[in-house]
């Protein structure tokens, strides 16, 4: 079964970055069991047991959304969502959600989403990327409203939403490592952002920081609302490859995440500049 990457993703805040090779990644196994099982894991390079399958699903408007299974991090937590018609038929050109949101207590807010769809287009895979607070239980829950085409040719009315156990962590991928106390402001707030450490959670990257309110600057404020992204640059051990035009962006826990689509982007990282200034020690 083979995907394509649609170019239109509505109704989310998305962490953008330039991808390497996306195409590898779609190219799903159909190995026993349900087709979607391995594609999560083949999506994140990582081996299938760690990829937790939910059996959870719902349908709407004659479309069945099921979520596949979920990858939980330190930080970030990746799953997949897909969709199919009830009697199996095709599904309609540039089909995607229109609004998508996660919500529970350990949930914090959509990152990323991926939508891919079947070239016989039977099948809308969605692979979504939300941060990771420290709640009190491990129950998310996914909320989705309406789907329709980039033209709004044809759409589908309805609110797919389902609840799920995500408590089991794969905390063997996370590297953290302290951080210089780089200082930003993110504009249209009242604070300022002193970088703490730096956690690399697959596809996700998350630069925790400290935080400090201060007056608000009318003007400033006005201006730019907005503009809460901030420009990162990544420099690799093996001193050849360089990643620019990257940003990261405030997430509702305070913390500044980059998520991206080719996880390999994040790997060999030796050096993350953020508006230029240094992260790491050298």
């Amino acid at each position: 079964m083979h995907f394509k990457i649609s170019e239109k993703l509505n109704g989310i805040k998305i962490c953008t970055a330039t991808i390497l090779a996306g195409a590898a990644f779609l190219a799903a196994a159909c190995t026993g069991g349900h087709p979607y099982d391995s594609y999560l894991a083949d999506y994140l390079h990582v081996s299938q047991d760690s990829c937790i399958q939910t059996g959870q699903s719902v349908r709407a408007a004659d479309i069945h959304m099921s979520v596949n299974s979920y990858y939980r991090g330190e930080r970030a937590m990746v799953m997949l969502l897909s969709f199919e018609r009830a009697d199996g038929k095709k599904l309609e050109e540039g089909l995607e959600p229109e609004e998508i949101s996660v919500q529970g207590d350990c949930a914090g807010e959509v990152l990323l989403n991926d939508v891919m769809q079947s070239e016989d287009r039977t099948a809308i895979l969605s692979v979504l990327t939300c941060s990771i607070q420290n709640g009190d239980s491990d129950s998310v829950k996914v909320c989705v409203k309406n789907m329709s085409a980039e033209d709004h040719s044809v759409s589908y009315e309805g609110i797919w939403e389902t609840e799920f156990d995500a408590g089991q962590k794969q905390k063997e991928t996370v590297l953290v490592r302290k951080a210089n106390p780089v200082n930003v402001r993110i504009l249209g707030t009242n604070t300022d952002f002193t970088v703490k450490q730096v956690t690399f959670d697959k596809n996700t990257l998350c630069i925790e920081c400290d935080r400090k309110e201060n007056a608000f600057c009318a003007a400033e404020l006005l201006s730019s609302y907005w503009e809460n992204g901030k420009e990162i640059s990544l420099e690799y051990n093996d001193g050849k490859k360089e990643l620019t035009d990257l940003y990261c962006y405030l997430s509702n826990d305070g913390n500044l995440y980059l998520s991206v689509k080719d996880v390999r982007q994040l790997e060999g990282v030796e050096q993350i500049y953020l508006e230029g200034q240094a992260l790491f020690e050298k």
